[in-house]
This record gives C-alpha cells, sequence and structure tokens, in this order.
C-alpha cells in the first residue's frame, strides 16, 4: 500500500518538513496521517500543518511540467465505481487524477478517500492541484484533459478515456499524440486478452 502511496507521502513530507523542521518527525507525522495513528494526529496539528504548508517556499516554485500529459480532473464525491474505470487507462498513459483540494479541507478525510480508492483497486497518481483547475478553466469534473505542452484538449463527463482521444483524435487539437495513446491502450489490451 505504501508503493501506491508514494504520491501523496511525498507532497505532505515537503511540507511537514518545514513545519517539523526534520526528517524522522515528517515521516512519523505523515505516516499518522496516512496509516490512521491518531495519537500523533490532532486537528490542531492538520490545522497547523495546514497553515505552514500555504506558507512553505518549495510550493512556491514551479516545477517544470512534462509533456505530454493526461490529466483526469474529479473529486472526491464522484462514484468509486468513476475511478476504477478510469484508473486503468491513467496508470497504462502515465497519467493522474487531479483533485481541486482536500475532501472537507481535511486531511483525515483525503487519507480516507485515498484508502477507500486503493482498496477498490484504483492505482493512478492522484494530486492535489488548484492552480490545474484554474489553468484550465476546469468548471465541472469529471473532465479529461490531454496537454502536449503547446495546445490542449478537454474532454467534460463521465467519458471512458479511449471514447475521449478518439474524439481527439477526430476533432481536437491532440490528435498525433491521441492517436498514439489509443494505440499503446489496444496493444496493452491484447496483450491482456492473449493472456487470459
Amino acid at each position: 500500500m505504501k508503493t501506491h502511496l508514494t504520491l501523496l507521502f511525498l507532497t505532505l513530507y515537503t511540507c511537514v518538513t518545514s513545519l517539523h523542521g526534520n526528517h524522522q518527525e515528517a515521516v512519523d507525522f505523515v505516516e499518522s496521517l496516512l496509516f490512521d495513528n491518531p495519537s500523533t494526529s490532532s486537528q490542531e496539528d492538520e490545522s497547523l500543518f495546514l497553515q505552514k504548508c500555504q506558507r512553505a517556499p518549495q510550493f512556491q516554485e514551479e516545477e517544470p511540467v512534462e509533456h505530454p500529459q493526461i490529466l483526469l480532473f474529479i473529486s472526491s464525491s464522484v462514484p468509486v465505481q468513476s475511478w476504477q474505470t478510469f484508473s486503468p487507462d491513467l496508470e497504462t498513459l502515465g497519467g493522474r487524477f487531479v483533485l481541486q483540494g482536500m475532501p472537507s479541507n481535511s486531511f483525515q478525510e483525503l487519507v480516507k478517500l485515498v484508502k477507500t480508492l486503493k482498496q477498490a483497486g484504483v492505482y493512478a497518481p492522484i494530486s492535489i492541484d488548484p492552480d490545474a483547475y484554474k489553468r484550465y478553466q476546469i468548471k465541472s469534473v469529471p473532465t479529461l484533459i490531454l496537454d502536449t505542452g503547446s495546445t490542449f484538449d478537454q474532454a467534460i463527463g463521465n467519458v471512458p478515456i479511449p471514447t475521449s482521444l478518439r474524439l481527439f483524435i477526430d476533432s481536437g487539437e491532440t490528435s498525433v499524440i491521441s492517436t498514439e495513446y489509443i494505440e499503446k491502450l489496444s496493444s496493452i489490451a491484447s496483450f491482456n486478452r492473449v493472456k487470459e
């Protein structure tokens, strides 16, 4: 389970290091959030943690973004079955789910969501990126974005990723990469059928 929570762990760890000041305390605190150890995590800790994270200099620097990238904007209110449908294709294509924020502004609720999703077989990375919601002007979820770096396409609604990619091929700006992604998904599907 720790392997699938690596992205969340690293995000939390970076912020907690600025709060706690040393490696072991940061690791202990993040693990308490991720693995339900209520004795080391309180509402007061969460509040202080959130305030500190918002001021942490690490989060103000822009990291270079690799392209193309495939992002599925989603929320905790979307049924788990939808997450399960999207996850394998995102995993295959190196994409990720994007939340606008933490459910109910609570790390505990975020951890609970991640655990529920992992237990349901959702292994695609999950990030929290409110700036991406602004950048792509996301108004409703789920919304799929395929960004090549110079342009992007979007599909709104609970539409399977292959269907969205076919729409991008037919009438979008990202037809070349969409075609590559469809071929990749098709080859994985064919390989899985042969294995069975």
